[in-house]
């Protein structure tokens, strides 16, 4: 992947010239996962407006997806203060990271550390249990 114009975009949709999109709402991509499901990505929103986290402890954040039909989960990347991702960052004994996505929520955890006021967006990549 890569950024062009501030935007996420993956390199094996550029050779085939057919666009990235990239939405809060959900959209099929012209993927197809191993078992040829159809692959689906949404971008969900989570912010905060207080200090979150433990300088000293385990903070678990559970951030509703709200995807119906919820298969598997093929891709997960966290953003963060549009400077870094996720699924793990860790830095000085301080660990933060997306921990497991399951049919509702995306889990978040943040151990020894806080985080300020901010967002974070999620790139969701999954198929559903309907295909």
């Amino acid at each position: 992947m890569f950024m062009l114009n501030n935007k996420l975009l993956d390199i094996d949709y550029i050779k085939d010239n057919t666009p990235v999109i990239y939405s809060t709402s959900e959209i099929k991509t012209n993927k197809n996962w191993i078992d040829g499901k159809p692959i689906y990505r949404k971008v969900i929103e989570y912010e905060w407006n207080t200090t979150i986290g433990n300088a000293s402890g385990v903070t678990n954040i559970s951030i509703p997806h709200n995807v119906t039909n919820y298969g598997d989960t093929t891709q997960v990347i966290g953003v963060i203060q549009r400077t870094f991702t996720l699924p793990v960052f860790s830095s000085g004994g301080k660990l933060s990271g997306i921990t497991k996505v399951d049919s509702s929520n995306i889990n978040f955890r943040i151990i020894n550390d806080t985080w300020g006021a901010n967002s974070m967006y999620v790139i969701l990549e999954y198929t559903k249990t309907t295909d």
